[in-house]
């Protein structure tokens, strides 16, 4: 009976599941919202990059982008263009992340294409209805 028990817990531990789990922390849930962005970029999912841009960082885009993308209005149909495909062949090593209530800031090295040396940026993020969005994307 006690071997029994002890696999079973033992099991549990394995799993990561009951008083074993081990949540995501905001930090790793910020992470995965920026590696999502990236994710979905590659993809050239547009319409889901969006969705992990705050409101107020989509319209921002659509304005930086508006040379770029020409007469095109929408946050996913502006990044349809040379700046999308750009973006989808742009890769991210994430060096750092930090949490603050609500806001979060990701230090990430960026290799894109055209430039011989990485770029290093600093994302902010915004928790919004308990989801990590991006409120500065820094195209």
């Amino acid at each position: 009976m006690l071997l029994a028990l002890g696999a079973v817990v033992v099991a549990l531990a394995i799993a990561n599941v009951g008083p074993f789990s081990n949540p995501p922390t905001e930090a790793d849930r910020a992470r995965a919202a920026l590696e999502d962005f990236f994710a979905a970029a590659r993809k050239k999912d547009f319409g889901q990059v969006c969705k992990i841009l705050t409101p107020p960082e989509r319209s921002q885009v659509e304005i930086r982008a508006a040379a770029v993308a020409g007469n095109r209005t929408g946050c996913a149909h502006v990044l349809d263009s040379p700046l999308g495909t750009a973006l989808a062949k742009t890769t991210v090593d994430i060096t750092d992340v930090r949490v603050s209530g609500d806001l979060a800031a990701i230090d990430a090295k960026l290799h894109a294409p055209g430039l011989k040396r990485a770029q290093y940026r600093t994302y902010k993020l915004q928790e919004l209805a308990g989801r990590w969005r991006i409120s500065d994307v820094s195209l």
